[in-house]
C-alpha cells in the first residue's frame, strides 16, 4: 500500500543525444529566466549614485565571465546585470591629492627647519677650547674665523645660547668666549696696555649673533653692551680668585624651625661684641663703646637706627680724597 499523502517523486529520464548540436539545443531552452531589475535612488548619496537591486529569486547565475580584460564600455553593453556604481569624484580626489601634497611640503619644510635648528645649537669644531684662555688661543681662534664658513657656523651656534635680551645674551655670548682674566686685557678700543676687541673678528661675530635674535637691536647698541662686559671682567676675575672669607659657621640637624631659634646663638654672640669689642692679641677692639675721648663729644642720635654708621653712609666729594 501507497501512502496517498507522501508526494511522488518523478525523475527526470536521462537523454541520449545523437549528436552535439542537438544536446546544445537542449541545454539552451533549460536556462532560467533571468531576475527582474529594480533601480533605486539612494537617499544618502544625493542622487548621484544608481545601485541596481536585483531580486533574489533566482538560484542560477546567469553572468558569464569574460576571459579578456574588455573597456568599460564594452563591458556596460556585455553585461548589464553587473552591480554599476557611478560616482563624480574625480574632483573630490584631485582636492584630497592637493591638500596631501600641500601638507607634505609642511612637514617637509618643518623637519627641515627642526634640522637646521638642532644642527645650529652644535658648537662648531673649533680648533681651541672655550672659553679661550690666554693669547695664542686667541690668534688661532682669529685663523680660524678668517674663514666666512667657520665665522658663519659659529655665529648661528652663539645666537642659540639663549638670553631674555640683548644684554643677556652677549653677556652669555662673551662669558663662553672669553675667560675674565682673558677678557681683562682687552677693552672695546685700545686704552693703555689693553688690547682693542673692536679689531678682531669675534667682535664681528658676537655682534652678528646677537643681531640673529634682537633683529631690533642696533650695532652701536650691542657695542655698548661688549664694553660693559669688557669693563667689569677685571672685577668678575678677581672675585674668582678671591677666598670666602668666613665670619661664622652655624649647623644643625634639621631645618631651623622658627628663625628665631637658629639666629639666636648669632645673636648673642654679636651683641656680646657690640657691648665688650672684641679682644685680639691682648688689645680691645671697640664697636660701639666711643673708647677715642678726643673724637667721640656725645652720643648721636642715629645709633638708634639699625644701620651701620660707617658703611651705610657715602664719602662726600670734600672727604674723598
Amino acid at each position: 500500500m501507497y501512502d496517498t499523502n507522501q508526494k511522488i517523486r518523478h525523475r527526470v529520464a536521462t537523454k541520449l543525444y545523437e549528436s552535439d548540436s542537438e544536446s546544445d539545443v537542449t541545454n539552451d531552452n533549460s536556462v532560467l529566466p533571468r531576475p527582474s531589475l529594480k533601480f533605486k535612488k539612494t537617499a544618502n548619496l544625493g542622487g548621484k549614485y544608481n545601485i541596481i537591486d536585483c531580486d533574489d529569486t533566482a538560484s542560477v547565475s546567469t553572468l558569464s565571465c569574460l576571459s579578456t580584460p574588455v573597456s568599460f564600455a564594452e563591458r556596460k553593453s556585455e553585461d548589464p546585470y553587473n552591480v554599476i556604481i557611478l560616482v563624480e569624484s574625480t574632483k573630490v580626489i584631485i582636492k584630497l591629492l592637493y591638500e596631501l601634497k600641500e601638507q607634505n611640503k609642511k612637514i617637509l619644510s618643518y623637519i627641515t627647519s627642526q634640522n637646521t635648528v638642532i644642527g645650529s645649537n652644535l658648537l662648531p669644531d673649533v680648533p681651541v677650547e672655550l672659553p679661550l684662555k690666554n693669547e695664542q688661543d686667541i690668534n688661532l681662534f682669529e685663523q680660524y674665523l678668517s674663514k666666512r664658513e667657520n665665522s658663519s657656523a659659529l655665529c648661528d651656534y652663539l645666537s642659540s645660547v639663549g638670553g631674555k635680551d640683548g644684554t643677556s645674551l652677549t653677556n652669555n655670548i662673551l662669558k663662553r668666549c672669553l675667560t675674565n682674566q682673558l677678557a681683562s686685557s682687552f677693552s672695546f678700543r685700545e686704552k693703555g696696555v689693553k688690547k682693542p676687541f673692536v679689531d678682531l673678528s669675534l667682535k664681528s661675530v658676537v655682534v652678528g649673533a646677537v643681531k640673529k635674535q634682537f633683529s631690533g637691536l642696533t650695532e652701536r647698541e650691542n657695542e655698548d653692551q661688549i664694553k660693559v662686559w669688557l669693563k667689569h671682567s677685571p672685577q668678575h676675575f678677581k672675585a674668582e680668585i678671591s677666598d670666602p672669607f668666613v665670619i661664622a659657621v652655624f649647623c644643625g640637624g634639621a631645618k631651623p624651625s622658627p628663625l628665631t631659634s637658629y639666629l639666636s646663638d648669632f645673636i648673642q654672640e654679636l651683641k656680646h661684641l657690640l657691648r665688650n669689642g672684641l679682644l685680639f692679641s691682648e688689645k680691645t677692639y671697640s664697636f660701639r663703646m666711643q673708647l677715642d675721648e678726643e673724637h667721640h663729644i656725645g652720643i648721636s642720635p642715629l645709633v638708634d637706627l639699625p644701620i651701620d654708621l660707617v658703611i651705610k653712609f657715602p664719602i662726600d666729594y670734600m672727604h674723598n680724597g
